[in-house]
């Protein structure tokens, strides 16, 4: 009967102890988690960050996009009367 009861004992001991470990790994996938989803709102913060500025720098872009074809624009049309001068 001693037996019996110290195998009892030592399954109730492997349960409570497999419920332990189970719980310990809950609370390290939960941190985890929580972990990566602080990361992945850093990330959206800094693509906010980058998405806000280039909207702010566009204006700035399209002006020194526009007096770059000005003048090519001004070359082009000085090329093109040199050449029909020569002709």
């Amino acid at each position: 009967m001693n037996r019996r009861y110290v195998k009892a004992a030592q399954q109730e001991n492997s349960s409570t102890s497999l419920e332990v470990n189970a719980a310990k790994l809950t609370v390290l996938a939960t941190a985890l988690t929580t972990l990566a989803d602080a990361v992945a709102t850093f990330a959206a913060l800094l693509a906010l960050e980058e998405a806000a500025s280039a909207e702010s720098s566009a204006p700035q872009q399209t002006e020194s996009i526009q007096k770059q074809l000005t003048a090519m624009q001004k070359q082009l049309d000085f090329l093109t009367s040199e050449a029909a001068k020569r002709r």
